[in-house]
């Protein structure tokens, strides 16, 4: 359990940036960071194996629960012939196309727009 929770630590750390006045916590099952300027960053890694960014309480059946009402979601950016270098690509990969300026995902054999036609 310290393992896991030491890994989603580093792993939450990793993808937000922190300044000096940060400190963390851990309440209910949640690790949470708080900024000592009053910005809540809520931040939950839970030991069920999942972990949360903008919530403080990831939802149990998310593996990742990104929470905003004023930010999205930024996936790799990638031309096609980038994407199509990319070495084995497990299935469900996705990525934002730079060339076609849509969304693609591995399906398991081969790269589709969103909208299921081929690239």
């Amino acid at each position: 359990m310290k393992k896991f929770l030491m890994l989603g630590i580093m792993l939450m750390m990793s993808l937000v940036s922190f300044s000096q006045s940060t400190t963390a916590a851990v309440y209910q099952d949640n690790l949470i960071f708080m900024s000592s300027e009053g910005v809540k960053t809520a931040v939950g890694v839970r030991p069920y194996g999942n972990a949360g960014i903008g919530v403080a309480t990831p939802d149990s059946s998310a593996i990742l629960d990104l929470t905003s009402t004023t930010m999205g979601l930024g996936l790799p950016q990638m031309t096609t012939t980038q994407v199509n270098a990319i070495a084995s690509p497990r299935t469900g990969l996705t990525v934002y196309n730079t060339t076609l300026n849509l969304i693609v995902f591995y399906n398991g054999s081969g790269w589709l727009k969103v909208t299921t036609s081929s690239m």
